[in-house]
């Protein structure tokens, strides 16, 4: 309750409206994958939130970085999120994997990054266009 309310603040201060489209589509039980286009610094509030409205209390995955914040440390513990080491990420993959065969909701950014053009990009090293080679293999799990 805490983080939803820390959520619900930080939009309010911002001035940010959400309105909620589609959350009939996330599953209310079983383990699902909730991609997210990431488009700012604060667009996993309201994917978390969505998930909430939905009856979910998601998990993220995100840059293990992100503990040396503050304010991103206690959210990192209160959301049981999953931290990515970019250079060894298979722990989280794993971690990752095992929270959705338990039936968990887990939230990730496909790119690993701010997409500042709104769409998937590209690159050389990513199988699948725009989604980093884990989130392929995560993808190729099945769940």
């Amino acid at each position: 309750e805490v983080v939803q309310v820390l959520a619900r603040s930080i939009l309010g201060v911002q001035g940010l409206r959400v309105q909620w489209r589609g959350l009939e589509n996330i599953p209310t039980e079983g383990g699902v994958l909730l991609a997210v286009n990431h488009t700012s610094y604060v667009d996993f509030l309201e994917a978390g939130l969505a998930a909430r409205r939905a009856g979910r209390w998601p998990r993220y995955m995100l840059k293990a970085e992100l503990k040396k914040i503050r304010v991103m440390a206690f959210l990192i513990k209160h959301c049981g999120a999953i931290g990515v080491d970019r250079e060894h990420g298979a722990e989280s993959y794993h971690e990752a994997v095992a929270a959705l065969e338990a039936g968990e909701a887990v939230i990730v950014y496909p790119e690993a990054t701010i997409s500042r053009s709104f769409e998937l990009r590209a690159t050389p090293v990513q199988p699948v266009p725009g989604l980093r080679p884990g989130m392929s293999a995560l993808l190729a799990h099945g769940l």
